[in-house]
C-alpha cells in the first residue's frame, strides 16, 4: 500500500505543476515546491 501513496502524489504534485504552468505561462513559471506543515500546505511558486 505504501507504493499506492507514492504514486497518488506523484499524480497530484503533476495535476498541480501542469495547472500552475498553463495558468502562469506569461509570467514565467520556473517550476514549484509543495511542503506539508502541521498548520495546513504550503505550495510555492518558483517564477
Amino acid at each position: 500500500m505504501i507504493e499506492k501513496d507514492f504514486v497518488t502524489e506523484g499524480l497530484r504534485r503533476t495535476k498541480i505543476d501542469e495547472y500552475l504552468e498553463k495558468e502562469l505561462e506569461r509570467a514565467g513559471y520556473g517550476g514549484m515546491d509543495i511542503q506539508v506543515t502541521p498548520l495546513g500546505t504550503m505550495v510555492i511558486v518558483y517564477a
